[in-house]
């Protein structure tokens, strides 16, 4: 019964949608929602991902505010499955960067670690990708959903991928000083020299890396899911499960990789 009723708040709105549009309709970028006008500033769009995001970070402060405003010395229910959470990623952290360092940087990867895992999951929910209205184009009515997972957006990937890199660069010359650019930078012989080149192009790659790893695997899993949908509803379970998993996963793979990153940006360079 359960199962039936859930199977029904996810296809009731594509059901819906495709009694008026025949084929399946799957945006690439994220669509706009609605705009806020501001006078001669002109208006700021917003995109359903955007929407999303505004909600998971809301959701996220509710929650951490109820369980901080609950706290108990004995973590039970929702407090101990926090603090099992916190203690597994700083622990992990810790094991590359040290205690010192990972006091520094943690709130930031922990907040970024749950912004993608939640914003991954948004997508999931019932209604995400189908409930919303229609868009004629070029008489045509295009679907245009309300929510989208939040990662599912290269633009919010990019933005993430922007702020990784830059805490990267920043912690590199924290510790090394200006120095930190004969990484890059070496003229001392022709092979430091073309080998700093490469170093500095992977660097920059890595917007690149971070951005697109995270968006291609929770868009992929979108199409797979809205393709089982319009084939056999029952079939999505066990997808949806595994897109479960895989949001926890890149949350997880996106923290530990800038974390990576990071420890190998404050070591010393080496001048020989």
């Amino acid at each position: 019964m359960l199962c039936q009723s859930l199977l029904l708040a996810w296809r009731l709105p594509y059901i819906m949608q495709m009694s008026m549009v025949s084929d399946l309709h799957i945006s690439l970028v994220a669509e706009k929602i609605f705009e806020i006008p501001l006078g001669s500033f002109g208006v700021i769009e917003v995109t359903n991902s955007m929407f999303t995001g505004w909600l998971v970070s809301l959701f996220v402060s509710l929650v951490l505010l109820t369980i901080v405003s609950t706290f108990k010395k004995v973590p039970r229910g929702l407090q101990g499955l926090y603090e099992s959470v916190f203690n597994f990623v700083y622990g992990t952290i810790r094991d590359i960067l040290g205690e010192p360092l990972t006091s520094k940087i943690f709130p930031l990867l922990f907040t970024i670690f749950l912004f993608v895992m939640f914003g991954s999951w948004a997508g999931l929910l019932p209604g995400a990708g189908t409930l919303g209205f229609f868009n004629d184009y070029n008489g045509t009515p295009v679907p245009v959903p309300i929510f989208r997972a939040v990662t599912a957006d290269i633009n919010t990937t990019i933005a993430l991928a922007l702020v990784s890199v830059l805490v990267i660069e920043y912690f590199g010359f924290a510790y090394n000083g200006f120095g930190y650019l004969k990484k890059f930078f070496n003229f001392s012989n022709p092979v430091n020299f073309f080998v700093g080149i490469l170093e500095f192009v992977s660097e920059l790659m890595r917007i690149v890396t971070f951005s697109f790893r995270l968006f291609g695997n929770i868009f992929a899993g979108e199409v797979i899911l809205a393709v089982m949908l319009m084939l056999a509803g029952y079939l999505m379970f066990p997808f949806l499960a595994f897109e479960v998993f895989v949001g926890v996963v890149q949350a997880l793979v996106f923290v530990m990789l800038t974390t990576v990153f990071i420890s190998l940006a404050v070591e010393k360079v080496e001048h020989h």
